[in-house]
């Protein structure tokens, strides 16, 4: 069984240098991700239903994808970008102890609750990630930007934490 990418810290390295933001964004920077991957094992015993037995679930900063306006790197704003990071590595370690769980009658039922599951907890981090972003003014407010950065902490420090932990 295997979560990784888990801990990364993300580096102004893995972003593309742009030199000026994309038309209609007020960015300095945006960083994505994108999940290197997504399997797991199935067993069913004779007369018992499917469950998973293993499961392997992996992100990455997709540096295709990331971008940073060139001068503009500083310490706070790549702080803010490890708060995406660790937004999506938060939902992606939910998705992977709630696969975990699974179980269904046939394993093929299982393939098909795991992608269901996998697009809703998607749907979960896209929101939290709005949510990140629109309240700390992209990183802009400081003081909100510190209070999420701390419940985002606590909840990568916990075994438990979620992304319902994260400020509403």
């Amino acid at each position: 069984m295997a979560l990784s990418g888990f801990d990364h810290s993300v580096q102004w390295h893995e972003f593309r240098p742009v030199s000026q933001r994309p038309e209609g964004i007020s960015e300095d920077a945006q960083m994505r991700t994108r999940t290197v991957a997504f399997r797991f094992g199935t067993q069913q015993p004779r007369g018992q239903d499917c469950r998973v037995i293993s499961a392997t679930v992996s992100i990455a900063v997709d540096g295709g994808r990331s971008w940073v306006v060139d001068g503009r790197q500083s310490d706070g704003l790549l702080r803010h970008e490890q708060g995406h990071y660790d937004i999506v590595a938060l939902g992606t370690r939910e998705l992977y102890n709630r696969v975990l769980t699974l179980t269904a009658p046939r394993c093929p039922d299982i393939n098909t609750l795991a992608r269901q599951l996998q697009q809703q907890m998607q749907t979960q981090i896209d929101a939290a990630d709005d949510r990140y972003d629109d309240r700390t003014n992209h990183g802009n407010n400081a003081s909100v930007q510190q209070t999420w950065e701390a419940r985002i902490r606590s909840a990568k420090q916990s075994a438990t934490g979620t992304l319902a932990d994260l400020p509403q």
